[in-house]
């Protein structure tokens, strides 16, 4: 065997098995397998083996969360990408992907995604599925009927989950579907029911006066806007890990936190007011 790597294991006295791996290629794995009862003369067997390798969900949620910690947001969106094609009915990789293709810059590959979201969990009777999936469709602006599925869902998370410990959560995701929708004072009012558990979570904090600033802006309470789009952006700065860390911890809210915040201040600096994607009052 050529290019084999020197990795020999004997794992107990008297049965010695002993295994050579080569270097893994195009999915698959060569390697040599020496079986030996030392006592027993003749008792050799040896042989080559190739082995095809199949990813693992599993072992790509890690890789992912690994890359994404790191701000490998690219190489993280295309681990994700291969779980959701391997577990397509579990919610928590979809969860995961969508934050990546908005922080990659994948807009057409995000608009894909809600699609698929809408059509697989739109009618989910958890409520904590149903929030997940109806905040990560809402982190950039949506229009027509999907946005109607979308809103339906944050509905249901606050409905279904009416004593769930994760209410503030729900409430959050509601009040981003208000605020997509231009319903800016019902947004104000569910921000506000956010904002009254702040400081249990940094990045929720965040998302959630970046949302309470856009709603006032569009109320034309500029003063409000400013200050709450100030109260967000220190909490961002002192509290949120920097990207440059190494470990941003819970990635996935840290990029939502941080997508909201360049929408945020876009929109109070007079950037998108006029934007065709922003949403008209109602």
């Amino acid at each position: 065997m050529n290019h084999l790597s020197p990795i020999t294991k004997e794992y107990r006295a008297g049965f010695a098995l002993y295994l050579e791996f080569g270097e893994a290629m195009d999915g698959q794995i060569t390697g040599r397998i020496d079986l030996r009862l030392p006592d027993v003369e003749g008792s050799y067997v040896g042989g080559v083996f190739t082995a095809k390798m199949t990813p693992r969900a599993e072992l790509l949620n890690a890789r992912g969360h690994g890359l994404a910690s790191r701000g490998q947001w690219t190489e993280a969106a295309e681990a994700f990408t291969k779980a959701v094609e391997l577990q397509p009915t579990n919610y928590w990789f979809y969860h995961l992907l969508a934050p990546l293709l908005v922080q990659s810059g994948d807009v057409d590959g995000y608009r894909r995604f809600r699609q698929l979201v809408i059509a697989r969990f739109g009618s989910s009777e958890d409520p904590i599925v149903a929030e997940r999936m109806a905040k990560d469709c809402l982190i950039l602006p949506s229009s027509g009927t999907d946005l109607d599925r979308i809103a339906q869902m944050a509905d249901s998370a606050v409905s279904l989950g009416k004593d769930h410990p994760a209410l503030t959560w729900f409430q959050f995701a509601k009040g981003l579907a208000e605020y997509r929708q231009g319903r800016f004072s019902s947004a104000v009012e569910w921000m506000q029911k956010v904002l009254a558990k702040a400081g249990e979570d940094s990045n929720r904090d965040v998302q959630a006066y970046m949302v309470l600033a856009m709603a006032e802006h569009q109320l034309k309470h500029p003063d409000e806007a400013r200050a709450t789009l100030a109260k967000g952006v220190e909490i961002a700065e002192t509290k949120l890990p920097k990207l440059d860390s190494g470990d941003l911890g819970g990635w996935n809210d840290w990029i939502i936190a941080h997508s909201l915040m360049r929408e945020a201040k876009m929109l109070i600096e007079g950037q998108l007011g006029a934007a065709s994607d922003q949403p008209k009052q109602k």
